[in-house]
């Protein structure tokens, strides 16, 4: 058995379908959300409990092999993912079971605070000295839209002006489930590794190209100046800033060769068509 936490969100739930005829199970908060009777009905086990309560992640791990955490920034910001990690990792240890974590490439050290949350709950789990792999996936594929149109055009846009004449690394949500996936079936290849993801790298134009690619005709790009970022929130900027001054830097080839098949940017686009 699997638990997995994030479910009913993008990496769990991607995490889940990769872990198709294997035993699993979600922690959610509301059992009666549309999300988890959706996974119930395709034969997941479902236990009601928050990531910031480690008495409720305990007692989902009843009977795990190893467990799928997945951090969020919740109300209060990048520090309430430390408080679910820390959480997280003292149920794992009463129960001594593996954890594989997703994290973020590059953290330690970008000075975007929902990095860097993410970079001390990797260490947390170093110091825990449990089996583990931690994940580290680069921007999501999944943060553009399926279709060029209005959003596509403001979304390329503010990345345009982020990152300049520079390329920016992405990866599909489906391809860091199924390394999470991976990781979790098989303990003997993954355990003490950390492993950057990306699928792609890629300058706004070869971005705009993909839409002509996958569906025939290109995305236009809103023109906005370089400062906007700094419009944003305080860890949104600081990320967008972090962007074009440092980057991922994910080792796509070896990635490729590790994993065959990993997304490109046009075929995450065909695939969410």
């Amino acid at each position: 058995m699997y638990l997995i936490t994030g479910a009913t969100g993008q990496q769990g739930n991607a995490t889940i379908q990769h872990l198709k005829g294997e035993k699993t199970r979600a922690l959610v908060r509301n059992p009666a959300s549309e999300a988890a009777k959706k996974l119930e009905g395709e034969g997941v086990d479902i236990a009601k409990g928050d990531l910031t309560d480690s008495l409720t992640i305990y007692n989902a791990m009843e009977g795990c092999k190893a467990a799928f955490l997945v951090t969020t920034m919740a109300p209060n910001g990048p520090s309430d993912e430390v408080i679910q990690g820390k959480a997280f990792i003292d149920a794992a240890k009463k129960r001594n079971i593996r954890v594989v974590y997703t994290s973020v490439d590059s953290a330690k050290g970008s000075n975007v605070p929902h990095f860097e949350s993410k970079a001390e709950v990797e260490q947390m789990i170093r110091d825990s000295n449990l089996p583990h792999t931690i994940v580290k996936p680069v921007a999501f594929m999944d943060n553009f839209p399926k279709k060029s149109g209005l959003q596509s055009f403001l979304t390329i846009g503010l990345f345009s002006a982020a990152i300049l004449d520079k390329k920016i690394q992405l990866v599909a949500v489906d391809d860091i489930g199924r390394v999470a996936a991976t990781a979790l079936k098989h303990p003997e290849r993954y355990n003490g590794r950390s492993i950057p993801l990306a699928g792609e790298e890629l300058s706004i134009s070869d971005i705009q190209n993909a839409y002509n690619t996958a569906h025939g005709a290109p995305a236009w790009k809103a023109y906005l100046p370089s400062f906007t970022p700094s419009l944003l929130s305080n860890d949104f900027s600081k990320m967008f800033y972090w962007f074009r001054s440092d980057g991922y830097k994910a080792n796509i080839p070896a990635l490729r060769e590790e994993f065959p098949g990993l997304l490109t940017f046009a075929q995450w686009l065909k695939k969410s068509d």
